[in-house]
């Protein structure tokens, strides 16, 4: 199975924390490779692509923050895993997504969280402006929810920043546009709240923006050898 994930799927390496038992590791590998597959369905792209040009990396059971059930290192492009944590490896991958497409147009951060006016190549400026302006009508809905007016000013800050709108919405895109085949991925996405999340009427808009940015971003990669930076 793991040599699906680096040979099939291109995924440099993983890193499993000492508490993951062989028994867990197989099951983690079963998941992640599953959930791989989906997402290469739903975004309509080949399954390497997703490897980010064999520079993504994960860590399972391993290097994990306090109170995070996942998070993405962009300095070592390593998708961190709790052990035993589901839902989230689609959150992380549109993370990933969106810092390979900072870094084709120059930026050191993930591309959302730039202005459109700082960003040169037309395509990405053009797909950029129209993101922002679909998550500005799904942000604004947002902060009128009493979920949303409940939140400290810390998480709010959060949850209405550019680059965690976009991860909630390409997560939850993958959710539907699963259900609508009749699936669920639970490892995959999931548990998403419907007043900090986009509603359906948004993720209309939203869904072919986001699959244009991850189509013009991941395809066309040369893939690259590279170690694990512990």
């Amino acid at each position: 199975m793991i040599q699906t994930l680096t040979d099939k799927v291109g995924i440099r390496a993983i890193q499993w924390g000492k508490s993951m038992t062989d028994k867990d590791r197989e099951l983690a590998l079963r998941q992640i490779t599953e959930s791989f597959y989906d997402l290469s369905e739903v975004l309509e792209v080949d399954v390497e692509d997703l490897s980010l040009g064999g520079k993504l990396a994960l860590g399972v059971g391993s290097r994990g923050k306090p109170g995070c059930n996942a998070h993405y290192e962009p300095s070592n492009k390593i998708i961190s895993i709790q052990r035993n944590k589901h839902g989230s490896l689609a959150h992380e991958l549109f993370h990933a997504i969106d810092h390979q497409a900072g870094e084709k147009n120059g930026k050191n951060n993930l591309l959302t969280n730039y202005s459109e006016r700082t960003i040169e190549d037309p395509e990405y400026k053009e797909i950029v402006t129209s993101l922002h302006k679909e998550m500005n009508i799904f942000k604004s809905r947002m902060v009128t929810t009493q979920t949303y007016k409940n939140l400290s000013w810390k998480e709010k800050t959060y949850f209405s920043s550019p680059i965690e709108m976009f991860a909630r919405i390409g997560e939850t895109m993958v959710s539907r546009e699963l259900e609508k085949n009749g699936r669920e991925n639970t490892y995959l996405s999931g548990g998403q709240h419907e007043h900090l999340y986009p509603n359906q009427k948004e993720l209309e808009s939203l869904t072919p923006l986001i699959k244009k940015m991850v189509k013009m971003t991941i395809q066309n990669q040369t893939k690259i050898e590279t170690k694990l930076t512990a």
